[in-house]
């Protein structure tokens, strides 16, 4: 039985040996696009994780900034008297003593920030809210350190300093949040 449906001058081994090569080449076409699929998938999977990685890197940053305010916020009604502060500095106020270590790790988290790593919006307001939280922190140091020396006029200058700190806080965290906003919608 060497005659084929298809009259041909090629012999039965000569179609088989043609139709192996069609196959193979058809199967290695049909390879090469599963290969290239793959890529192409294990690459898209890649971006996304790069881009969950930078929305929760964004989303933290933005966290940190929250709690920096809420730091500030908690602390300043604490301190709207002299004699508030007489009693932190004697560290006498009714169990309700201010830790200044918790200011300290929040402004060590603020330095540790790897600057290059985050997205050049969210750059000057990093730096300005830890350089706000240090001042703060500095502030109420001082005052604690000489409150039995500061008049007044010196009090008020003090008293003063922390509200900027607190206004200053609140408008960075919302430029933090705002393009935060901005960038995760960017990327997603």
């Amino acid at each position: 039985m060497n005659t084929l449906c298809i009259s041909s001058s090629m012999s039965s081994s000569e179609w088989a040996s043609w139709v192996q090569a069609v196959g193979s080449i058809f199967a290695i076409a049909v390879s090469l696009y599963v290969v290239r699929y793959q890529s192409k998938r294990q690459y898209e999977l890649l971006i996304n994780q790069q881009n969950m990685a930078r929305i929760d890197k964004i989303k933290s940053f933005e966290q940190l900034s929250s709690a920096a305010l809420g730091v500030i916020n908690f602390f300043l009604p604490h301190l709207s008297s002299r004699d508030q502060l007489q009693c932190i500095a004697d560290r006498r106020d009714n169990g309700e003593y201010l830790d200044l270590g918790q200011i300290t790790v929040m402004c060590s988290a603020f330095a540790r920030i790897s600057l290059h790593d985050l997205p050049s919006e969210l750059v000057k307001p990093c730096m300005v809210a830890g350089a706000t939280l240090r001042q703060f922190k500095e502030n109420i140091e001082f005052a604690i350190e000489n409150y039995g020396k500061l008049d007044s006029v010196q009090f008020s200058k003090f008293t003063d300093a922390l509200v900027k700190c607190q206004n200053i806080m609140k408008e960075t965290h919302n430029d933090i949040t705002n393009a935060a906003e901005r960038i995760i919608d960017s990327i997603k």
